[in-house]
């Protein structure tokens, strides 16, 4: 990594009292916010470059912050072959309007988004244990947390035909409520495991928890209808499809109950139609948020079709698009104030060894619709599969280094420099 691909690390202080200088790296206060945000509607439609992490004493304290490399410099996109109809300049389909438009209005104040991976509860835990209870920083702390929901929560029994069914507790609902989690993504390849009936129930239990579900429903319409939140002014959307189903009949239809498809390639039907509500959910609100299930299990860099669909997003108006689904770390991405996280891994799972326990908390800093901050937890599952914060300082660096991996040129098929 070039000495100029980087600038500016900063940690935080382990209480959140004072700020501390260690030569050019400053520690800065976390602040003490929760909650700002409300839901304010859904409407409906027609290489991060990190530097070396400095230890503060306390986990939850712990976290590097980063301005980083453009995306052309480590990990570009490469051009999509999408022969999509009537194309704009940049590829993508026409709408009715094609510009980008800027938020209504300049906003400045100061908000964080959380942002973890993969999380189901498949074990039975006793009275008053919550999975989430160890993680740092809590995601109570941020002003909108999002995970990944990848089981149902339901008593049903009748299972899907396949090699995996997860199915969690109802409580697991009000678990990740009691957590800060105020987004569960159903959009991926287990939400459905136990059929029509499982995802029917799976919303339900997260709406009556307080979590807002996204990326699944009762039809189309449903599953790919934004979550829009209104943190101190500043709205933002959140949206999210998966490329992984494991059969055609769990994409949501205008009658049928599913999850929202990305599709499998740019030109497909449901990839036009995601990227055409992301146009739109940006065109009345000042930051879009996509929550994507793709990549390929185990497999430490993105996909070819995993950077021309991030690619394609950001062009539409998403500012953050983070995935799902490998299982493992894969690199995260800033270019200008688009950020791309394209896996973060196993967050609440079963017990895990080697790097699919690797785990952490994203955590994005915000001044009104621009990405002031970001900041990588390294965290790595217990005895329990449970992510917890790492406090030894060269497993922190071993875990750094995999969202900072250099995958240009990478087809999915790349390894541990290890």
């Amino acid at each position: 990594m070039d000495s100029d691909s980087f600038a500016d690390v900063q940690a935080l202080s382990p209480l959140g009292q004072h700020q501390v200088t260690f030569g050019s790296l400053r520690q800065v206060p976390r602040p003490t916010r929760r909650r700002a945000g409300i839901v304010l509607a859904v409407f409906s439609l027609s290489g991060l470059a990190f530097g070396g992490a400095r230890s503060s004493a306390a986990a939850d304290a712990q976290a590097t912050q980063l301005a980083v490399a453009s995306q052309t410099n480590r990990n570009p996109a490469p051009s999509t072959n999408a022969s999509a109809p009537a194309p704009t300049s940049d590829g993508l389909p026409q709408t009715a309007n094609d510009s980008i438009p800027t938020p209504l209005e300049q906003k400045t104040a100061e908000w964080t988004l959380m942002l973890a991976g993969d999380s189901l509860l498949t074990r039975p835990i006793g009275d008053g244990v919550n999975p989430f209870d160890r993680q740092r920083p809590s995601l109570r702390s941020a002003d909108l947390a999002i995970i990944n929901v990848e089981t149902a929560i339901s008593d049903a029994t009748a299972k899907e035909v396949k090699q995996y069914n997860f199915k969690s507790p109802v409580k697991f609902a009000q678990l990740m409520h009691e957590a800060g989690v105020d987004v569960g993504s159903l959009a991926n390849n287990h939400s459905m495991d136990f059929g029509d009936q499982g995802m029917i129930d799976t919303v339900d239990a997260l709406r009556e928890a307080g979590v807002t579900p996204i990326g699944a429903g009762v039809n189309r319409q449903q599953a790919l209808i934004p979550s829009v939140h209104s943190i101190k002014g500043v709205k933002v959307a959140v949206i999210g499809a998966s490329q992984v189903i494991p059969d055609p009949s769990w994409i949501a239809t205008d009658t049928s109950v599913g999850v929202a498809s990305a599709g499998k390639s740019l030109s497909d039907a449901e990839s036009l139609a995601l990227i055409a509500t992301v146009r739109e959910a940006k065109r009345t609100n000042d930051v879009v948020i996509v929550f994507l299930h793709w990549g390929i299990e185990r497999q430490v860099c993105p996909t070819e079709m995993q950077r021309n669909t991030a690619q394609a997003l950001h062009e539409a108006g998403a500012a953050i698009v983070v995935g799902a689904h490998p299982h493992v770390l894969q690199p995260i991405v800033r270019t200008g104030n688009n950020i791309t996280a394209y896996s973060l891994g196993n967050f609440i799972w079963d017990p895990r060894s080697g790097i699919t326990a690797d785990s952490g908390i994203l955590e994005l800093r915000f001044s009104g619709a621009t990405v002031s901050g970001v900041l990588f937890h390294p965290h790595r599952l217990d005895g329990n599969g449970w992510a917890a914060p790492v406090t030894n300082n060269g497993e922190r660096a071993r875990i750094t280094s995999q969202i900072e991996r250099d995958c240009v040129g990478a087809n999915g098929s790349g390894s541990l420099n290890e």
